[in-house]
């Protein structure tokens, strides 16, 4: 019987080993900037949710990110001028991984 649990009991450990690895992970903090692009990321991405962290993805990624998350955006007719969308975008690309 010990036999047939050794399996489930290493796998057990393996998941308690992997949430706890997890449960000390911080994310990374945001960056303050009072910038006049920081400002245009604050307002912008604000008006949905906390402000991440550029950290959180690299700077190839942000204007992926950015586009998908503003059409998300445009499809629940929320507006944002597109000058501040390119200023918050490029904040985030200067401060990404």
């Amino acid at each position: 019987m010990s036999v047939r649990l050794a399996p489930a009991v290493i796998a057990f450990g393996a998941s308690c080993a992997l949430v706890a690895a997890a449960w000390r992970h911080e994310p990374p903090p945001v960056v303050v900037d009072r910038g006049s692009d920081a400002t245009a990321y604050r307002q912008a991405c604000s008006r949905c949710h906390p402000p991440f962290s550029p950290q959180t993805h690299l700077r190839s990624e942000w204007r992926a990110v950015v586009t998908s998350m503003h059409q998300r955006m445009a499809d629940r007719d929320v507006r944002i001028p597109p000058e501040q969308l390119e200023a918050a975008i490029r904040w985030l690309e200067q401060h990404g991984r």
